[in-house]
């Protein structure tokens, strides 16, 4: 099934959880509340929780895009009004082929689900070409397949992004076209 990931990751979670389990353990209900009411206001298709975030599925880019400046927008409101640790994430978009195993489709498999959390995770030593520096945290980067749809679906949205660079990203064969969201 072709489909529009996103996937979601709090920085520091083992290094919050060390400190203050509890405040760890709070945190990340608040996070998955929050992720929660974007995720169900754009119609997520699926959606895991990984404990200190998720992956989620959408029919379309843009569901995908408004969702994830969504749970941005109430972090960073989050965060302002509150004294507990800050939350920081950093989240990737990308588009490919999802497979299920299992007829209850508790789970998504294939080689796209796997880039989608790799460019959650890619780093500015990553890439073969860098643009444009990534920030280590509080962001949104999305490969070239998801770009091109948005781009496609809704040009006006493409001003919105920048183009990092090309990545190696591990696991994965071809190098990757990075955009950053500004």
């Amino acid at each position: 099934r072709q489909e529009t990931m996103c996937v979601l990751d709090m920085c520091d979670s083992t290094a919050l959880t060390g400190m203050n389990e509890t405040m760890s353990f709070h945190i990340k209900k608040r996070l998955d509340s929050i992720s929660r009411m974007a995720l169900n206001a754009h119609h997520a298709r699926f959606h895991k929780n990984t404990g200190d975030g998720f992956i989620a599925c959408f029919k379309n880019a843009i569901d995908a895009f408004r969702a994830s400046r969504e749970i941005i927008w109430r972090i960073n409101d989050r965060n302002r009004r509150t004294r507990n640790p800050k939350i920081h994430v950093r989240i990737a978009l990308h588009k490919g082929n999802t497979y299920t195993i299992d007829s209850g489709a508790k789970d998504i498999h294939g080689h796209a689900v796997n880039t989608a959390f790799r460019i959650e995770s890619v780093q500015n030593s990553d890439f073969i070409t860098l643009v444009q520096p990534v920030p280590k945290r509080d962001r949104i980067l999305c490969s070239n397949h998801f770009f091109r749809d948005i781009k496609k679906r809704t040009p006006s949205f493409s001003d919105d992004f920048l183009l990092c660079g090309t990545a190696r990203l591990k696991g994965i064969k071809e190098p990757v076209d990075v955009y950053c969201v500004k």
